[in-house]
């Protein structure tokens, strides 16, 4: 391999003149550097004819003629020349076969670089969006499509986000939007058609809002009629364990009504950011525990309190009252005699905390991610005999999503259960705060 790119050949015969003519002559050094010259000016030529087939595509039909040691770079050259135009071809045909594929996607696409530009966009994007490919390039996202929900998805993205919101076209079409931060600060952007969704979800919730209206009538009725024949001393003893076995069973169905009632009232609903009154959370607890205990719920349980004291929150207080309550209620009514029970409440940097933490036996973990759909029971028969109805759980999310919360479920079989609901710091003070 020639490691110095030197024509030895040219050189050789160009040093070789130049020896016999200096020697001759008596003046080498005058006709060694005419060499040299000659050498350079030679190997000149030949580098431009090189460069000028270069930038022409370098076509092996188009190849100058040149010496041996040129033949082996053009050589060299056509071949990283050819494989580069088959790799192009190849990553070109890829991005036809991109292309035409997110053009029949049925969610509009839209790829954003660092600063929120449109760097390209599907077909769909124009129907949905109203971002067109080429006419929006260049054109920041936000100052197309005017939205707060929209600005708020875009900003500190991290990880993939995603907001519903109004489509810019139609009032009537609802899209779900997602993005997520790829390569060097880029964005994929997806939006979908979610109208049949909500529709259907609206719908769903009206049946359910009206037969549950419809039903609790009747039912209140039925319930009436059975608690008075419950209270007749005049009934034969089968009968009465009959009457009283119908007025469980009807009182069951006026709480699964209630209940259905209650969630169709929650679910998709958000307070808005003053909504709400601020109470006094650690003293409602102590109140209703103290109450409760009252009754002998806690006889075969130990249950401790460990309560932030001062703690104020803005919310609905009913609605956060079937949340802790709920929760306790569970806690005992699945646990052994003798569990301990742990409620704790305390604030930390950027959320309030209530948790409710058991000993008992756990739950196994397929079960965990279905415990708050609505009307799911790890154990059916156990649930019905304690007088759930399977829509506690169900409840108590959707009124911490209300507040802007959450509420989540840690378990282990025989290491116990935790339950915790979580309000945001802007529902959250102290009474300290509060004065100040």
């Amino acid at each position: 391999m020639n490691l110095f790119f030197i024509d030895w050949k040219l050189l050789g015969f160009t040093t070789g003149t130049a020896l016999l003519i200096g020697l001759s002559s008596g003046n080498y050094w005058f006709w060694f550097c005419m060499a040299m010259l000659t050498y350079i000016v030679v190997q000149s030529i030949h580098i431009r004819e090189l460069a000028t087939w270069v930038s022409k595509g370098s076509k092996l039909e188009s190849a100058p003629d040149l010496p041996e040691f040129f033949g082996d770079i053009v050589s060299k050259i056509y071949r990283i020349r050819r494989s580069d135009r088959k790799r192009y071809k190849r990553t070109k045909a890829k991005l036809e076969w991109f292309n035409k594929t997110a053009e029949f996607h049925p969610d509009a696409t839209v790829i954003l670089n660092s600063e929120l530009e449109v760097i390209w966009a599907n077909a769909k994007s124009s129907e949905l969006l109203n971002i067109a490919n080429g006419r929006d390039n260049g054109l920041r996202i936000l100052n197309i499509y005017r939205d707060p929900a929209l600005t708020g998805l875009f900003k500190h993205l991290t990880t993939t986000n995603e907001v519903e919101i109004r489509s810019p076209l139609f009032s009537n079409v609802t899209l779900a939007i997602r993005a997520t931060p790829f390569a060097d600060g880029d964005v994929f952007v997806t939006a979908r058609d979610i109208s049949a969704r909500i529709e259907n979800q609206r719908s769903r919730r009206a049946f359910v809002d009206n037969a549950s209206h419809e039903l609790r009538t009747p039912l209140t009725v039925i319930n009436g009629y059975l608690e008075m024949l419950d209270d007749d001393p005049s009934l034969v003893e089968h009968v009465q364990h009959q009457v009283k076995t119908m007025r469980e069973q009807s009182q069951q169905m006026v709480n699964i009504v209630q209940d259905m009632l209650t969630l169709s009232k929650l679910e998709g609903t958000e307070l808005m950011p003053n909504q709400g009154e601020w109470i006094d959370l650690s003293a409602h607890i102590e109140s209703w525990v103290k109450a409760a205990a009252e009754t002998g719920r806690f006889d075969h349980h130990t249950l401790d309190l460990e309560l932030d004291r001062d703690v104020r929150a803005l919310v609905i207080a009913s609605e956060i009252e079937s949340v802790y309550t709920n929760l306790i209620n569970n806690a005992v009514a699945y646990t052994p005699a003798g569990s301990r029970i742990q409620v704790r409440l305390n604030i930390k940097a950027d959320y309030l905390r209530l948790a409710v933490i058991d000993n008992g036996p756990g739950i196994p973990a397929r079960h965990l991610p279905h415990l708050m759909e609505r009307f799911y029971r790890v154990d059916s028969g156990r649930s019905r005999q304690s007088g759930g109805t399977g829509l506690g759980l169900a409840i108590c999310k959707h009124v911490m999503q209300r507040h802007g919360g959450t509420l989540t479920v840690k378990s282990r079989l025989g290491r116990g259960t935790v339950f915790t609901a979580t309000l945001p710091s802007k529902r959250v003070t102290t009474i300290d705060q509060s004065r100040s």
